[in-house]
């Protein structure tokens, strides 16, 4: 799970990348929430300040990775792309 409040904001300060890409990072999740698109990515409470994100590892025998990836996967794309919120 995912807290964006507190996640994010020890992100901000000193932690991996820079505040700026964790605000593209931080929206671009928030999008996919929100999108329905993803069964499993939900939001965890009413205020949709917390969200779970589905994670299974590749090692498992029952991992599909058009299935399991798929939301890593179009991070990957997006960025690749140069899309917004990368």
């Amino acid at each position: 799970m995912m807290n964006l409040d507190t996640d994010y904001a020890a992100m901000g300060s000193g932690g991996s990348g820079s505040s700026s890409g964790n605000g593209k990072l931080r929206q671009w999740l928030i999008d996919q929430v929100d999108s329905g698109i993803y069964s499993s990515l939900v939001w965890e409470n009413d205020e949709k300040s917390i969200f779970r994100i589905p994670w299974k590892h590749a090692g498992k025998q029952d991992y599909n990775r058009d299935e399991d990836a798929a939301l890593f996967k179009v991070r990957q794309e997006t960025r690749r792309r140069g899309e917004a919120h990368t």
